[in-house]
Parts: C-alpha cells; sequence; structure tokens
C-alpha cells in the first residue's frame, strides 16, 4: 500500500491572538477579540461571495471538491453568524426627570451636539428614542432613522382617559365645597388634563371647549391626516447629521410638519410611539444601544408601558438627575418607585456595575453660596485662594489705575509731538530738535510702560480666571462629594436586601453604586479653544469620558459573550474550509477503509455511544435547574403573610402618602384618578408635593419581595455556574468519543491516525461551540425570568379591574368612603385567592423555561452530534481516495487547482490577520474607568491677538473699554 506524503493544511488551528488572551485583563482581551471578530465577519463575507461565484460558474468541479449540500450548510450557518452580529444589542437605558439634561448627555456621549433635540420641555421627554449602531456603509445612509407611530388603539385610550377626567372634573365642581382641600384638587386635575389638551390643541388644533363638546370621535375626525399616521413607520435617512436632526425634530419636539401628501401642518410628536436612530459613533460600537426614555415623572400611561417594555431589556440602567436638584432631594435613587427598584434586585442589575446616578449640570453653581457653607469656611487651601483672589485683584486695580495714568500722559506727549513733522527736523532750531528728541523719547517710554502694563493686566486677569476656576471647582467638588454621599448610604441600605448567601457574591454586592457627575455644557465648551466653563480645564473634569467608560464597562460582559460565541462559530467556519481547501488534496492511496465503512462501521458507532451519555448529562442538568427553584417553600409563606399585608396596603391607598401613619387623607379626585386606571401608574402634578402612586406595583412587591433574596441568588447567580460542572462533563464526553474512534481505526487503518489528529483543534472548536451553547441556554432561563416576574403586575391587576369598576360605580353623597370600603372588602375576601393564582402563574412560567432548557439541550445534543458527524465525513472526504475519480484530466486538474488558489488566498489572510497581535484599542474616553481628577491642573489658553500694522498688540496702544471710563470694574 502507498501513502500520499502527509499534509496539515486541514489542520485547525488555535494559535491566533483572540485564543491566548485569556491571561490579559479584561479591557485589552475584549478589545483583541472584538477587532478579531470584524476581521472574521470580513474574510467570512468575501469567501461566501467567492464560493457562491465559484458555484454559479464551475458547478461540475465544486461538487468535485465540495459536495452541495455541504456548501449549503456552510453558507446558512456563515450568514446566520453575520446577522446574528448585526442584531445583536446591549441596551444601556437613560431615565430621568423633565429637565434632567438627559438628552444633552445623549448628545455629549454620542459625540454632536445637537442630534436630538433639548429645546423642548415637554417633547424632548415625550418620546422614547433608541440610538444604535449603523451597520449600513453606503455615505447617503450614514444616518439612519425609523419611526414608529402609536396604534389608533392607543390613541383611543389616551383620550378616552382625558374624557374620564374631563367628568371628574366637572363632578367636583359640583361638588365644591369650598374647601382648600376641593381647590388643590381642583388645580390637581387641571394640571393632569394639561398633556392631553396640549396634544389635542398640536395634532387636531382643537381649544378646550372645542374638544370637550365634539368627544372622542369628533376629536379623533378632526384630523384625518395624523389618523393615517397611526399604526405606521416612517424611514429616512442622510449623509449629514443637521440634516437627519431636522428631519428628526418634527417627530420629537414642536416642530410644524407636513407628514402626508395633503397641506396640513401639525407637530406629530405626542402620536410617536418610539423613534430608532441609526448612525456611527465610537460609543455604540460592538452592540451598545443608548435608550433615552421618557421621564420617570411621566404622566402619559402609554409612553409609561413604553418604559416597561423597554427596561425589560436593559443590561444597565443610567439615572439622570440634576445636581441642583439632588442636593435637594433626599437621594437620587429616590427617583425610582420601589417597584422598579425590586425589578432591578430581581433582575441582578442593582449594583454598581449595572446601575449608574449621573448627576448632571455639575456647572450650575452658585459660587458665592458654595462658599458660605461651613466645610468651604473650614477649607484651609480654599481659603487660601480666596485671599489670594482678593489679593490680585487689588493688584488689578491698582495696575488699572497706573495704566490710566500713563495713558493720559502717553495723550499730552502724543499731541506735543504733533506739532513737529519728522521729515522737517533738520529745518528746526537746535533748542526746537531738542524738544522733539524728548517728546518723542517720552512717547517711546510710555509706550514701553503701557507694554509692560498690558502684559501685568492680561497675567492678573489670566491668574484671576485661573483661581476663579479653580475655587469653583472645589466649590463643585465638595457638592459632588456630599451628594455622593447621601446616595451611597442609601444605595447600602436599599442593596441590603440582597445580602448574598454565600460570600462569592459580596464583591458586587458590596454597598457601592457608580456615582457619575457630568456637565455636558462644559463638555462642549472644552472643545473651544478660547472659552471654557469655570472648574472644567479639560474634557475629563467634565465627567463626559468617565460616564462613556462606566457604559463600556457595564456592557463588557455581555458583549465579551456576545463575541466569544461568534467566534467560536467562524473558527469552526473556517476549520470547515482549511480541510475542504487543502493546496494539493492528499489521499491515502489503497486504503483497507472506504468511505461508506467508515460513516457507517467506524463513526456511526462512535456518535451512537456518545449519544446516551450527553442525554443522561443533560438530563441530570435538567434535574439540578429543577431542584434550583426560587419559589421552593415560598406559597406558604407568601399565602400566610401576604393577605395581611395586602389589607394594610389598600388601606393606605386612602392617604396621601401610604407609608406615613401621620399622613392626611387623599382627595376623593386622586383616588377616583387611580381607580379609573385599575391601579396604574398615576403621577399627581402639584408644584408643591408632587406624588405617584402605583398600587398594583405596592401589592405585587408584597409578593415579589419575599422570594426577592432567592430569585436573585439562584436565577443571577447559582443556576448560570452549573455551565461550569457541565462543560468538563462535556470535555470527558469528546475525550472518550475521540479515543473509541482512534480505536476502531487503529484496527482498520492505522495510517489514518496522524490525519485524525490533525482535526484535534476542530473538534475542540465543536465541544467549545456546545459548551457555550449550555452556557447561554442556562443564561436564557434568567432571561425569561426577567420577562416572568413582570408578569405578577398584570396577572393581580386584572383581579383588581373588575372591583374598581365597580367601586366608580359608586355616586352620590359618601360615595368616597363607600368606594373605600368596597375595594378593602375585595382586598379582605380575596387577596389569599389573588396570590395564589399570581404564584402559580409565576411558578408556570419557571417551569415552562425547564421545558424549554430540556428541548434546547436536546437541541444541542443533536447539533453537536451532527457537526461532528459533517466535520468528520468531510475528512474522510479529503483524506480517502475515492473509488472512482470522477474527473481525471489534467486540464480539469488545472483549473481546480486555481479555484483552490483563489480561496486559499483569502484564507491565507484570513489566519494571517487572526494570528497577527492585534492592536488594544479603548473606545470613547476608553474601557478603563476615566474619573474627575481630584486636584485642579490649570491649562493654558492662548486666544488669538489682534496686532496693529506697526506690530504693536492693540491693547499696548488702545483705551481699554474698561478704561474708557475712571471705574475700576475688576470682572475677569
Amino acid at each position: 500500500m502507498e501513502y500520499s506524503q502527509g499534509d496539515t493544511s486541514g489542520d485547525g488551528r488555535s494559535d491566533f491572538a483572540w485564543t491566548k488572551c485569556s491571561e490579559m485583563n479584561v479591557h485589552e482581551r475584549l478589545s483583541i477579540k472584538e477587532q478579531s471578530l470584524n476581521i472574521g465577519l470580513r474574510h467570512c463575507e468575501t469567501l461566501m461571495n467567492t464560493i457562491r461565484h465559484l458555484t454559479r460558474h464551475r458547478e461540475k468541479y465544486m461538487k468535485e471538491i465540495w459536495p452541495a449540500e455541504g456548501q449549503t450548510q456552510w453558507d446558512t450557518q456563515c450568514r446566520k453568524i453575520i446577522d446574528d452580529h448585526r442584531k445583536f444589542e446591549v441596551s444601556v437605558g437613560v431615565a430621568g426627570a423633565t429637565g434632567s439634561g438627559k438628552t444633552s448627555l445623549l448628545n455629549a456621549l454620542l459625540g454632536y451636539r445637537e442630534l436630538l433635540p433639548t429645546n423642548n420641555e415637554e417633547a424632548a421627554t415625550a418620546v422614547q428614542c433608541k440610538v444604535s449602531f449603523n451597520h449600513d456603509e453606503r455615505p447617503e445612509y450614514a444616518f439612519r432613522c425609523r419611526v414608529t407611530f402609536q396604534s389608533r388603539e392607543t390613541l383611543e385610550a389616551r383620550l378616552q382617559q382625558f374624557f374620564d377626567d374631563i367628568s371628574t372634573r366637572d363632578e367636583l365642581r359640583i361638588l365644591d365645597s369650598g374647601s382648600i382641600e376641593d381647590d388643590e384638587a381642583l388645580h390637581e386635575i387641571e394640571g393632569k388634563l394639561l398633556p392631553s389638551r396640549e396634544m389635542i390643541r398640536i395634532v387636531f388644533n382643537l381649544e378646550d371647549n372645542e374638544a370637550e363638546n365634539l368627544g372622542l370621535d369628533g376629536v379623533l375626525s378632526a384630523n384625518p391626516a395624523a389618523l393615517k399616521l397611526l399604526g405606521t413607520v416612517k424611514t429616512f435617512n442622510s449623509s449629514d447629521a443637521k440634516e437627519i436632526s431636522l428631519a428628526m425634530k418634527p417627530y420629537m419636539d414642536s416642530t410644524m410638519g407636513n407628514h402626508d401628501s395633503s397641506n396640513g401642518r401639525f407637530a406629530a410628536w405626542p402620536l410617536i410611539e418610539e423613534v430608532e436612530l441609526f448612525m456611527k459613533s465610537e460609543i455604540l460600537q460592538n452592540g451598545v444601544v443608548l435608550v433615552d426614555l421618557p421621564g420617570l415623572d411621566d404622566h402619559i400611561q402609554s409612553r409609561v408601558s413604553v418604559t416597561k417594555r423597554a427596561s425589560d431589556q436593559l443590561a444597565a440602567t443610567l439615572i439622570v438627575a440634576p445636581a441642583t436638584r439632588a442636593a435637594d432631594n433626599s437621594t437620587a435613587v429616590s427617583l425610582m418607585s420601589k417597584h422598579q427598584e425590586t425589578g432591578l434586585m430581581l433582575d441582578g442589575k442593582f449594583h454598581k456595575k449595572a446601575f449608574c446616578i449621573c448627576l448632571s449640570q455639575i456647572d450650575q453653581i452658585e459660587r458665592e453660596a458654595a462658599l458660605r457653607k461651613p466645610d468651604a469656611k473650614a477649607d484651609t487651601y480654599l481659603q487660601k485662594l480666596l485671599a489670594e483672589e482678593q489679593a490680585e485683584k487689588h493688584a488689578l486695580g491698582e495696575t488699572r489705575k497706573l495704566k490710566r495714568k500713563h495713558r493720559r500722559e502717553f495723550r499730552k506727549a502724543k499731541r506735543r509731538g504733533e506739532r513737529f513733522n519728522i521729515k522737517d527736523w533738520e529745518y528746526l532750531d537746535p533748542l526746537s530738535y531738542q524738544t522733539a528728541r524728548e517728546v518723542a523719547r517720552d512717547q517711546r517710554d510710555l509706550q514701553v510702560k503701557l507694554t509692560g502694563l498690558s502684559k501685568d493686566i492680561s497675567n492678573s486677569r489670566r491668574r484671576l480666571r485661573e483661581l476663579n476656576s479653580e475655587i469653583t471647582f472645589l466649590c463643585i467638588r465638595a457638592r459632588n462629594q456630599f451628594i455622593e454621599g447621601r446616595i451611597r448610604r442609601d444605595f447600602a441600605r436599599r442593596q441590603a436586601a440582597l445580602v448574598a448567601r454565600t460570600s462569592n457574591l459580596q464583591k458586587t454586592y458590596d454597598g457601592e453604586v457608580m456615582i457619575c457627575p457630568t456637565s455636558s455644557t462644559a463638555f462642549w465648551e472644552c472643545k473651544d479653544t478660547v472659552r471654557r466653563t469655570a472648574g472644567f480645564p479639560t474634557e475629563c473634569y467634565t465627567g463626559i469620558p468617565n460616564l462613556a467608560s462606566w457604559i463600556r464597562n457595564a456592557t463588557m460582559q455581555k458583549r465579551e459573550e456576545h463575541v466569544d460565541d461568534l467566534l467560536s462559530r467562524l473558527q469552526a467556519q473556517y476549520n470547515t474550509l482549511l480541510l475542504i481547501w487543502p493546496d494539493e488534496k492528499h489521499q491515502l492511496k489503497n486504503t483497507l477503509i472506504t468511505g461508506d465503512s467508515f460513516q457507517k462501521d467506524i463513526l456511526q458507532d462512535a456518535l451512537e455511544s456518545m449519544r446516551p451519555k450527553l442525554e443522561a448529562l443533560f438530563s441530570s442538568l435538567t434535574k439540578d435547574v429543577k431542584r434550583k427553584d426560587p419559589l421552593k417553600g415560598k406559597k406558604g409563606k407568601i399565602l400566610s403573610t401576604c393577605p395581611g399585608m395586602c389589607t394594610t396596603t389598600v388601606k393606605g391607598w386612602a392617604y396621601k402618602d401610604p407609608y406615613d401613619n401621620t399622613s392626611p387623607k387623599m382627595h376623593w379626585t386622586t383616588y377616583q384618578g387611580c381607580l379609573r386606571r385599575s391601579g396604574g401608574r398615576y403621577a399627581t402634578r402639584a408644584a408643591r408635593d408632587p406624588r405617584h402612586y402605583h398600587w398594583m406595583e405596592d401589592i405585587s412587591n408584597l409578593m415579589l419581595t419575599t422570594i426577592l433574596k432567592d430569585w436573585n441568588y439562584l436565577l443571577n447567580h447559582d443556576m448560570p455556574s452549573l455551565a461550569d460542572d457541565a462543560g468538563q462533563e462535556i470535555d470527558g464526553i469528546c475525550r472518550e468519543f475521540i479515543a473509541k474512534l482512534r480505536r476502531s481505526i487503529e484496527k482498520v487503518e492505522p495510517r489514518l491516525l496522524p490525519e485524525l489528529d490533525s482535526q484535534r483543534h476542530s473538534i475542540e472548536t465543536i465541544k467549545t461551540n456546545a459548551t457555550r451553547r449550555v452556557q447561554q441556554a442556562l443564561g436564557e432561563i434568567s432571561q425569561r425570568a426577567r420577562l416572568a416576574h413582570p408578569r405578577v403586575v398584570s396577572n393581580i391587576q386584572s383581579r383588581w379591574e373588575e372591583p374598581f369598576q365597580k367601586a366608580l360605580e359608586i355616586t352620590g353623597l359618601g360615595s368616597y368612603k363607600e368606594r373605600q370600603k368596597h375595594v378593602l372588602n375585595f382586598a379582605q375576601s380575596n387577596n389569599k385567592d389573588m396570590f395564589r393564582t399570581a404564584f402559580n402563574d409565576l411558578q408556570g412560567q419557571l417551569q415552562t423555561s425547564v421545558v424549554e432548557l430540556g428541548y434546547e439541550l436536546k437541541s444541542i445534543s443533536e447539533s453537536t452530534l451532527g457537526d461532528l458527524r459533517r466535520h468528520l465525513s468531510v475528512f474522510h472526504h479529503r483524506v480517502l481516495e475515492p473509488a472512482e475519480p470522477a474527473i481525471n484530466s489534467a486540464a480539469v486538474a488545472k483549473r481546480m487547482r486555481f479555484m483552490r488558489r483563489r480561496v486559499n488566498n483569502e484564507l491565507e489572510e484570513w489566519t494571517t490577520e487572526w494570528q497577527s497581535p492585534v492592536s488594544i484599542v479603548t473606545m470613547i474616553g476608553g474601557d478603563i474607568i476615566d474619573q474627575i481628577p481630584d486636584k485642579y491642573q490649570h491649562v493654558t489658553i492662548k486666544p488669538e491677538k489682534k496686532r496693529r500694522e506697526d506690530g504693536l498688540e492693540a491693547s499696548d496702544l488702545e483705551v481699554d473699554s474698561d478704561m474708557s471710563s475712571e471705574s475700576d470694574d475688576l470682572d475677569f
């Protein structure tokens, strides 16, 4: 028997930059992997096109090299990898109250000053805006926008709520007792009506009385063009940021626009459900998506629903709170409701890696008020700067006085010199000549003095600017530290509810929260070479780079999981090509084994011995997951404790502050508003004491807080860790598979063993993909759980809708008390059954997740066996000589070598780029946290100076505007 020269061109490789970076820190490691992924995707797409072209034009030769079925499978898998990458998103929600500056913050993060509109207090927070990376490389599509309009049902529900509130207002007017409470309630209702009135006026061009008289159908028919937009999607694109910003404005603020073929112009933002913007920005690379959520104090129920849906998909949450308000409020964390806070805890995201509070507008500070604080007076360094500032101001004043004196002397000398003409000096008598020389000398001396004094003034003004900037910086830093201290103390208290059952989570749940002070205004002014905001000498002091770093860090885990998955899948595709397209197809000759016998007698036997082992492993894994049930043993506790707490909670609904025993009674109109919304979110608009009510969330929290600790620990930490043990088991099963395969081959054709050994890296890749899919399947249970617990609210709310409606039907004298009694009676009679139903539904959701896990694990088993079968079938096709070669002519062989070279050239480039060291590139602000410096460092800014034709600076000889009068204005 003859054996042709061995070849290793089909070896799967593992010596790539991205496979050797595991010991690097996470920032460097992820940078290398993400660049390697882009390299792989680019070459993969090129090879897809090349192979498709060869198949179309050289089909009969391609069949000899690669059977059509194998080509199709490879191409489909490549396309799936590319699509999965483009669809990958890791969302960061940016939420905050109206006027918090979150849209300005987004613009700064994106790198465009006026991209998203910020000039409309109501509309700018009315529309959810989602900003994603744009994969379209066409210049005219550099910026793409997709606008989704609300459905007609959503608009009708909002208008119906408006008319219900009108009815409540009219009822209050009739029953008005003249009390302060009734007067406040009337103002409260008018405030609630305001957003809908504004929408009706803007969209339907109807004033208050007109809308009230027309009713629901009449209002809808007032603008047919607006109705045509409902339920539709608009798209537009541009190559210019300013153009796309102008195109978006009519959908995000009060800008009027013509939205259809008619000539009717109106602002469409009240009808928008979501605006999606696609653009290229460093902060958005690698799947990062910024979601500009409607304000937390939003009063529009439809937008609240949008916020809830978006929140379920967020990898991290950023709460924006103005520093001026945060200093007055008890805490910025209070911007969340108790239920939102519980939701973050249940999702395992209530910690510094996934939750951040951004203190915005830190440049807005009253310096003098800050300096009057006790801490400022006790700061010796700050007091030293203030003393230096006062001394510098005094010195500047004295210098200005002296300059004005010399300025007057210079004018006198100049007037004296005007009597002499330098050209006629030779004709002057000696005395006049001497006088002329003295006058000229005096002018020169005064010019030198004025120049020196101007420089002294310039230096003093510069030093005063530096002192003012450093003093302002210290005031801002002190306020930031004060706010941060309060927030951290409050956050630690709240996070204590998540005290981990094991010490390995203490690093995550350490009571710390990420706080990023920022100033968008100062950020943009730092890009100006002349003007800077006091206290912000460089961009890093503005906090924007720090915030960008946190966003990159917060998304890092999801990004690395994604890139690891795709790189592993890409390597499998790469290995297949190495096997299919060697430079020369060396084959074993005169073998005792055929392709059919290899498939049926050797490979099939090894695969069938592997199947029950995988099934046993995955069956055991499913049982382990079932045992880690966060609801185990909780039903009895919930049914014994929650009903009583529910009764207490329902009694609290009758008060302004349900959790304060000293709180005054709630006005009946507010109570009625909560009833009309079926216990959903209801926000009052009272200027003095705005409040948020969410009855159904309050009741849901009674149950959710009972399961909180175990839910978070088991679903978000313990259950995903099962993947480690499963990976080791899969590794052992694969080793046994290879050992059995080797034993079978050794009995029949030992010469095949070196070729089989050359495929160890390719088989390792298939095993890695299986392990990664198991990890993803376990992670999916956590993901589905994040969608399950919000159902508790809707489940409980469905039980309350009927009693709330019956309560609203109670009218007349004493109806308020009767409504409260009716609601309380329902709670006392049904609360146990209500919690039982909600618990059973939640338990059913988790059980469904376990069933789906079983299906997914079975799919992984079949997929792994199939991948091994396909790869080793290709392997034997390459190594074993066919009994009857289909093509033998030299011309055909030459053509096939040419086809192989076309593919191999691209494969070699792919290999080289994956093997070469990849430069570590960080995104905007860097992936490593770039915090605001603790100490102030001056930055010298040189403004352009005006010069005269004679070379002297204008400031040396011209009278300064502040010197034209005798005042001592010391502004700087």
